[in-house]
């Protein structure tokens, strides 16, 4: 009698629950559990061998609740995060599947015992966390990244001020003839740090700006940026582009800021005369069409481990990134809010000391 009310309870609860007695039969599989997982009470109550496993992993296999006796060592095989207490046992799992659909489950298992004490089976509580911990991952690496750029932009920005400072300092105890060359230096670097702070914002914007794709020319929209970054007061910058008409692509009002702010970063942490080229090629990959568009310049480049910090699917090193500009570290997260997908590699191939080359992907309209 005790055992019925016990399963009884488990059918009205509003959490996913099934329940087994001591031999592994499925006794219980409530209502929430048919709408999590579209299988009826009727169809697996009464079975055993593993077989109430098979709606999450398509085959026989332990739940939670069949390793209540087993170490930890033994449940981490298929879960994580695993925690007993007691005759508690919860724990995640990222393997499952519900209603076809991959699905990150949370589990919390525990014995259940009669009156007298006797071990009258063990219940499992279910529930499908996978909104919650996308978004819990979405909003850590949101944090990551807003920490990274003010990481990056103090650096930068001090860097600049440190500049400004200094050309200040000789206009207070200068005479008259060297001023004048030297106020329009400081001007420059302060203009530099408000760019930086533009730019930081534009992409704070970006992430959070929903992505909706429009048509864009590509080869106006690149002459333009070659137009603006090739006047730098005191520095011999030659862009070579050859625009071409009839380039569209789809993507959104960041992508200018994309190719801005990697010429913006060849160009400020490059000394003397520098040559920048950019070339367009339209190229399928599975089918699908595409502009290639590769910018490369003969500046210091950089060496593989910031290239991959700064451009692979794993967070990079901020400490790694620093010397080579807060720019660099937007981009990649720039280029993902415009639909597109970037790597860098050496101008020369094997020789990181003689410039980089940035390729950009955006697909065809």
């Amino acid at each position: 009698m005790q055992c019925q009310f016990a399963y009884g309870a488990i059918e009205h609860l509003p959490d996913a629950m099934i329940a087994i007695d001591n031999r592994g039969t499925l006794v219980a599989w409530n209502r929430a559990m048919e709408d999590m997982t579209g299988v009826k009470a009727g169809d697996v109550v009464g079975r055993d061998d593993y077989e109430y496993a098979l709606p999450f992993y398509g085959r026989r296999r332990p739940l939670l609740i069949d390793l209540l006796d087993e170490p930890l060592e033994r449940v981490s095989v298929d879960y994580r995060d695993a925690q007993k207490c007691g005759d508690r046992l919860e724990a995640l799992t990222e393997k499952a599947k519900l209603k076809g659909k991959e699905a990150v489950v949370w589990a919390l298992a525990s014995k259940l015992y009669d009156r007298e004490g006797h071990k009258i089976g063990a219940a499992e509580t279910i529930r499908d966390v996978t909104r919650w911990l996308r978004a819990e991952d979405c909003l850590k690496r949101a944090n990551d990244r807003l920490e990274a750029y003010l990481d990056l932009m103090g650096h930068d920005i001090i860097n600049m001020n440190q500049v400004a400072v200094g050309y200040l300092g000789l206009v207070e105890t200068a005479t008259g003839r060297v001023i004048a060359p030297v106020i329009p230096c400081s001007i420059e670097s302060v203009k530099d740090s408000s760019e930086l702070i533009y730019m930081v914002k534009r992409a704070l914007l970006a992430d959070k700006e929903r992505f909706r794709p429009e048509a864009l020319d590509l080869g106006a929209m690149l002459a333009g940026v070659a137009a603006e970054c090739s006047c730098v007061r005191g520095r011999k910058v030659h862009i070579s582009y050859r625009p071409a008409s009839g380039q569209i692509v789809m993507s959104n009002r960041f992508l200018k800021d994309v190719f801005s702010c990697v010429i913006g970063n060849a160009i400020r942490h490059s000394t003397g005369p520098l040559n920048i080229r950019m070339t367009v090629t339209r190229q399928f990959v599975d089918n699908w069409a595409y502009y290639r568009v590769a910018v490369e310049d003969d500046g210091k480049g950089m060496p593989d481990e910031v290239k991959y910090a700064l451009f692979s699917s794993e967070p990079g090193d901020v400490a790694v990134v620093k010397d080579y500009g807060l720019q660099l570290y937007i981009v990649s997260s720039l280029a993902c809010c415009c639909g597109s997908k970037v790597c860098v590699e050496d101008r020369v191939s094997g020789e990181p000391t003689k410039g980089s080359r940035f390729v950009i992907w955006l697909p065809a309209a």
